[in-house]
């Protein structure tokens, strides 16, 4: 019987062929699209999920004068002085990054874009070591990625290796391979290949960034706020800090500030500007495909 249903579907086939094609090809289109669709969703809204404590971390989030735009950017200073100033705030931790030149023992210096956070980023934010240490609180310490400790050592084991930052400059500085992590998750905010000490950073005159300089504006500054519920309390508090940033930066002034919670720091942040995370794919392209 059933070689009879086949024969009767191969005669119905040879005679409706472009009717068959047409059905079997509009069909697998619909599934294709359905399939994308669902994986776009479990894409957007998956990002930083796999962050342990994302409840209880806030991005702080500044005004300038003349646009009411949330931007990204805050001032330095305020990691460390809001820490300090503020029993609700355990943590703080500072973001930024600089393309520069890398030169590997045995490579030709590439032009990488390095990104720069305090010691406590690894106890705020969960990154998978695969080897060695993630311990920045040595300023000579730079961690990989797999995909650019493949780059730099190839198959050779990178940890105790040297690279030169800032390769070509009149100060470059030599930094020594201490940890290898896991490559970052695409639905990650912060996505990064080489991360070193804060104190590496330079600013565009050459000198080393100072923790007290009111006129540098960071790309990211974090808090980990444990009760949650304080970040409201906290963002009209910060206001403080406004009258001493706006005399050092009368060109750039801040006019408020704002908590911005992790947990739903990627959407925000798809439409904020100067923000210098990844952010996730907006809601109507979510939703339209």
């Amino acid at each position: 019987m059933l070689s009879n249903y086949l024969k009767l579907a191969l005669r119905n086939f040879s005679r409706n062929r472009l009717y068959v094609l047409l059905n079997v090809l509009g069909l697998g289109i619909g599934i294709a699209l359905l399939v994308w669709g669902i994986q776009m969703y479990r894409y957007s809204f998956s990002f930083d999920n796999f962050q342990p404590d994302r409840a209880q971390v806030f991005r702080a989030v500044v005004t300038r004068e003349g646009n009411d735009d949330w931007r990204g950017v805050c001032p330095l200073p305020v990691a460390q002085m809001a820490q300090r100033d503020f029993a609700s705030i355990t943590e703080s931790v500072r973001w930024d990054s600089r393309g520069c030149d890398i030169k590997g023992q045995e490579n030709d210096p590439f032009s990488e874009q390095v990104y720069f956070t305090d010691p406590a980023f690894f106890s705020m934010f969960h990154f998978p070591l695969v080897a060695g240490s993630h311990d920045l609180s040595d300023r000579s310490t730079v961690l990989l990625t797999e995909k650019m400790a493949q780059k730099y050592f190839g198959k050779d084991d990178p940890i105790g290796k040297s690279l030169l930052l800032y390769a070509g400059e009149k100060r470059s500085v030599p930094l020594i391979v201490k940890g290898v992590l896991k490559d970052i998750p695409i639905n990650s905010s912060f996505r990064f290949d080489i991360l070193t000490n804060l104190e590496n950073m330079k600013t565009s005159d050459t000198s080393f960034l100072q923790a007290d300089d009111w006129k540098w504006f960071l790309d990211g500054v974090f808090f980990k706020i444990p009760n949650p519920a304080d970040a409201q309390h906290l963002t009209q508090a910060f206001n403080q800090y406004i009258p001493q940033q706006n005399s050092h930066r009368p060109d750039w002034k801040v006019t408020g500030f704002r908590l911005m919670p992790m947990t739903t720091m990627a959407s925000e942040t798809s439409t904020m500007t100067a923000n210098g995370l990844m952010p996730r794919p907006d809601d109507s392209a979510v939703y339209g495909t």
